[in-house]
């Protein structure tokens, strides 16, 4: 029995160099079904799981995504192959998680997988690492000090794709049973001079005791010297425990 490597030198091959031959001898009624291979990106975790329902060999595309698809093998590629990862042989089943990096702006991955005992291939659903860097990588945990009664902060995290951002804290406001954050991350205007390198940004939010069951945090965008950028978004509810 050959390696597992090999199959993954195979699955390369049929992705990024397929022939007119091979397209032939695999129809397009291959194309795969989706709930047999799914794509989940967990925007908190910044984690990628591929699940698989049956035992196959399954390779990752990723790259930005393709318009239109490209047909290949039966199935219809919508992320062109700029990296193709082999995953390895996976059980009926079986899910993994890979962790995704941080700035993959406009990036997408869709798993392709070749199931055993058969020569078509089939396709996973598509999913974007964010197309916009804020979005994709904002965070905000609950925190909870051992006092009596206990004192709850909320720690919110972002990236920003430029130098020159401001990130502030604009009001704490209770709803209820919700407490409501509300933040601001102002970009700065077109005419200033910024450095194309991400930067990080914090800020950490005293909540008190009384905080309700829920506390949903909203985040404003807006750009220095601009107006009309008034709405909040809400990025989280975190759950009060």
């Amino acid at each position: 029995m050959p390696p597992a490597v090999d199959k993954g030198i195979v699955m390369n091959r049929l992705l990024v160099s397929v022939t007119s031959a091979v397209l032939v001898a695999l129809p397009a009624a291959a194309q795969g079904i989706e709930s047999d291979l799914r794509l989940n990106y967990d925007r908190g975790k910044h984690a990628l799981e591929i699940a698989c329902a049956v035992e196959a060999d399954v390779v990752l595309v990723v790259g930005h995504r393709a318009v239109p698809a490209i047909p290949v093998a039966g199935i219809r590629l919508d992320v062109l192959p700029e990296i193709v990862v082999y995953l390895g042989s996976f059980g009926g089943g079986e899910a993994r998680s890979l962790d995704v990096p941080l700035g993959m702006v406009g990036i997408a991955a869709e798993a392709v997988a070749l199931p055993a005992g058969s020569l078509r291939l089939v396709d996973s659903n598509v999913v974007g690492f964010g197309d916009d860097l804020v979005s994709a990588t904002f965070d905000a945990q609950l925190r909870v000090a051992l006092s009596s009664p206990p004192r709850y902060s909320v720690a919110t995290f972002l990236v920003a794709p430029t130098t020159g951002h401001v990130y502030t804290l604009d009001a704490v406001e209770r709803r209820g049973d919700v407490v409501d954050v509300y933040l601001t991350l102002e970009a700065p205007s077109a005419t200033e001079g910024v450095l194309m390198i991400l930067s990080e940004h914090a800020q950490v939010v005293e909540l008190g005791s009384e905080v309700g069951r829920h506390v949903d945090v909203y985040l404003r965008r807006t750009e220095r010297g601009a107006s009309g950028h008034d709405t909040y978004e809400r990025m989280v509810r975190l759950d009060i425990p």
